[in-house]
């Protein structure tokens, strides 16, 4: 027999004798997966957002006018962020909050690419990859400071600009070109207004941004305070545009995380 199909073989009965078990549900499964097909499906997407800043449209029609033509909603409308684009396929409620604190507070970093391939498969459903064919994407991760890498073990937005450039185009290039410029305060519990406060001047872009189409990395937009910051950065070093992936988005409705 042929040594890829003993390969195969005994992956087969590996699964058969020890299934996974599904890091979400609990329940053992017969996939490769890290969670069950059951809880992939559950995972809430974030469809009918806007374009600039991933907000939800279609919870409160109401209360977040926006332009129909291009989805865009009143608070970019009025007042522009310093970033062009947004994509957020998932929304930051229920099973995906949960896989983003086992990733980030738990210590599990194998599951940036598992992320990372759960948004590239959500990029092709709403055919929103801002990224040129034929052109090299350089991904910046918004950078984690220095003592919560530390305790965190691990720099989280770091691994899933690789696992994303790796994923969806093995030639991009991903640098540190943005440092915070001083230690701030955790936005995990700060209002929304305390945020933007807080992220004001907060990074600085390297020189070598200049001239670049710039795509920058974070796991989760809440207020777009902190991607605002960084977008301003890369902007005042030169960039030629700025667009922003992050995995999630939360809604307005979610409170101040």
């Amino acid at each position: 027999m042929p040594r890829k199909s003993l390969q195969r073989l005994f992956t087969h009965i590996v699964r058969w004798a020890l299934p996974a078990q599904c890091w979400l549900c609990r329940e053992t499964h017969v996939g490769t997966q890290l969670i069950c097909d059951s809880c992939v499906v559950e995972l809430l997407r974030n469809h009918n957002a806007c374009m600039r800043c991933a907000l939800p449209l279609n919870a409160d029609i109401g209360s977040h006018r926006y332009l129909w033509t291009r989805r865009i909603c009143s608070t970019c409308l009025n007042g522009p962020p310093h970033f062009d684009r947004t994509v957020a396929p998932f929304l930051m409620q229920d099973g995906f909050r949960e896989l983003l604190h086992l990733w980030k507070f738990n210590n599990r970093p194998n599951l940036s690419r598992f992320l990372a391939s759960l948004f590239t498969e959500a990029m092709i459903d709403v055919r929103a990859v801002p990224i040129a064919s034929g052109t090299r994407p350089l991904l910046i991760p918004i950078p984690t400071q220095w003592h919560r890498q530390f305790w965190r073990g691990f720099d989280h937005t770091w691994l899933l600009a690789q696992a994303l450039g790796h994923a969806i185009n093995p030639d991009a290039e991903i640098r540190p070109w943005l440092r915070n410029s001083q230690k701030r305060q955790s936005h995990h519990q700060l209002s929304r207004a305390l945020r933007w406060a807080n992220s004001e001047g907060r990074f600085v872009g390297d020189p070598r941004i200049q001239g670049r189409k710039v795509v920058l990395i974070d796991d989760v937009m809440t207020t777009g305070a902190t991607v605002s910051s960084a977008a301003h950065a890369c902007h005042l070093a030169g960039a030629r545009s700025v667009c922003v992936w992050c995995l999630a988005r939360t809604p307005a409705s979610s409170g101040p995380r």
